[in-house]
């Protein structure tokens, strides 16, 4: 990803995704004071289901999966 598609993408985070980011840069400079799992113990429950479905939300689209046969354990065997 170039920088500059970065940068644009970065325009469009909601509060919540930016949030993220910028624990996820302090993590790489070594100056968070507390760990990147302290984060998430923090959140409630309803919190942290929210953070995981936009994560999911986010994640690229991809149009195929494996085809059934391949989680057939007699497939294994063949």
């Amino acid at each position: 990803m170039h920088l500059e598609e970065l940068k644009q993408k970065l325009e469009h985070l909601d509060d919540t995704q930016l949030q993220l980011v910028a624990r996820f840069v302090h993590s790489l400079e070594g100056d968070m004071e507390q760990p990147w799992n302290n984060y998430y113990s923090e959140q409630t429950p309803q919190e942290k289901a929210e953070t995981f479905l936009t994560w999911i939300s986010n994640l690229p689209k991809v149009g195929h999966s494996l085809p059934d046969e391949a989680f057939d354990r007699a497939a294994l065997y063949d």
